[in-house]
């Protein structure tokens, strides 16, 4: 009857710390959703200008393919404003690039935040949960100490024959 009131009130304790631990649970859940939400739209932008500076940049190539300076030699400032254009797109677009690829390392630094939080909250878990069966077993015993305590009480018994030790 006793280990049956122990074993409910253990079950209390831990309803009761699943219950505490839930609501950080789900916020944890919530911001880990957010974040890749927001990831995801980072993506999808960085997607659309890359594609669109590409078009630029086609675009760019063909006005300068069609206005070649070796077919028409008139026409030598206008090639030149083209060129310069060119460049500035090309420049616009080489920063584009280093932005993205900065983007993905905070990217993946995020994701590494985001694995190392929900890691240590598991480990805190668990930890905490160790600690709380610990501090149920013994009155404040250490196992060895239980153990020696046992092995006594066995030698104490009459009738019991010590085993022979090697010489």
């Amino acid at each position: 009857m006793e280990k049956l009131r122990e074993v409910n009130n253990e079950l209390l304790k831990k309803t009761s710390f699943i219950d505490e631990m839930e609501p950080k649970y789900n916020a944890s859940c919530q911001r880990v959703d957010e974040l890749e939400e927001a990831l995801k739209k980072k993506d999808e932008d960085m997607k659309q200008m890359e594609e669109r500076y590409k078009k630029y940049l086609e675009k760019a190539k063909s006005v300068i393919r069609t206005l070649d300076p070796k077919q028409n030699q008139g026409s030598g400032p206008e090639v030149q404003a083209l060129k310069n254009q060119l460049q500035e797109k090309e420049r616009m677009l080489h920063s584009l690039e280093k932005e993205m690829d900065k983007t993905k390392g905070q990217r993946d630094y995020e994701e590494k935040l985001i694995v190392s939080a929900w890691y240590n909250m598991g480990m805190s878990l668990q930890k905490k949960a160790a600690e709380d069966r610990l501090a149920n077993t013994g009155s404040g015993q250490s196992f060895l100490a239980r153990q020696r305590q046992a092995t006594s009480t066995r030698r104490s018994y009459p009738g019991h024959v010590q085993p022979a030790t090697a010489r």
